[in-house]
């Protein structure tokens, strides 16, 4: 069996309910989203576009999880949690 890691992209649009004093200004209320204070109320998704599509090695998994939360897994464990949950 061989694998391959398809890279996707896609837009995505938050949308937040800022509680803002009556002197705040709209530039108040962007920076309170922009610094992450605010936990946004309704997610939109729009159409994902493939933008790579590479057969990989063991060793280029490997890679390709280091910094995620499977850095660390074996290449067993991440071929058999990704392959299998995408069949269920």
């Amino acid at each position: 069996m061989k694998f391959a890691i398809v890279e996707t992209e896609s837009v995505v649009r938050y949308k937040y309910l800022v509680a803002l004093d009556d002197e705040a200004t709209g530039e108040d209320a962007a920076d309170a989203v922009l610094c992450g204070h605010l936990e946004d109320m309704l997610q939109e998704h729009g159409d994902e576009e493939i933008i790579d599509i590479q057969a990989v090695s063991d060793e280029d998994l490997e890679v390709a999880v280091e910094g995620s939360h499977m850095e660390g897994w074996s290449v067993r464990t991440i071929k058999e949690t990704h392959c299998i949950a995408s069949k269920q």
